[in-house]
C-alpha cells in the first residue's frame, strides 16, 4: 500500500478505528461498574463492609429494630425493604417470592445463603458489630441493599 492508497482509505480507516475504540470503551465501563472483590473472596458489588461503624440508623430506612425476626422479601428481583435497621442479635428471615433462585449475601461476613424459589433463609445478626452492612444477590448482583445493626 502506497501513500496514495492510504490517502484514499484514511477516512474509512479513521471511522473503523473510532468504532473499535468506542466499543472497547463501552465494554470496559460495563465490565468495571458492577463487580469487585469482597473480604470473603466472593465477587459482588464494589462495596466495603461494614460501610459505617456509627451504629446510627440510616435516614430513610425501615426501622425493624423492634422486631425479633425482621422479614425481608425478594419480589420481582428486588429486596424489600432494601434498606433497614435491625437490633444486634435479631434473626433475619429472607423470603424468596420469585420463581427463580436468589442469594442473600452480606459483604464481609459469613452470612451467605442460597434461597430457592418459594423458600426462606434464616440467619441471626449476632456477632455483627454495630454499623452498616451491604448485601446483594450473588446470582443477580444488581440486587443490592443495606442494613444497619444498632
Amino acid at each position: 500500500m502506497g501513500l496514495d492508497d492510504l490517502g484514499r482509505r484514511g477516512p474509512v480507516l479513521g471511522r473503523y478505528l473510532m468504532v473499535v475504540l468506542s466499543i472497547a470503551l463501552v465494554a470496559g465501563v460495563a465490565c468495571g461498574e458492577s463487580s469487585g472483590s469482597t473480604a470473603g473472596g466472593t465477587t459482588g458489588p464494589s462495596v466495603s463492609a461494614p460501610a459505617s461503624s456509627s451504629g446510627a440508623p440510616a435516614p430513610g430506612c425501615d426501622d425493624l429494630s423492634g422486631e425479633a425476626r425482621p422479614r425481608i422479601a425478594i419480589t420481582n428481583f428486588k429486596f424489600s425493604p432494601k434498606c433497614f435497621t435491625t437490633a444486634s442479635g435479631s434473626a433475619l428471615t429472607v423470603e424468596n417470592m420469585d420463581s427463580t433462585t436468589h442469594t442473600f449475601t452480606v459483604v464481609g461476613t459469613s452470612i451467605d445463603g442460597t434461597i430457592q424459589d418459594g423458600g426462606a433463609f434464616h440467619k441471626g445478626s449476632e456477632g455483627l458489630a454495630a454499623g452498616e452492612y451491604k448485601f446483594y444477590c450473588r446470582i443477580h448482583p444488581f440486587m443490592t441493599g443495606s442494613f444497619t445493626v444498632v
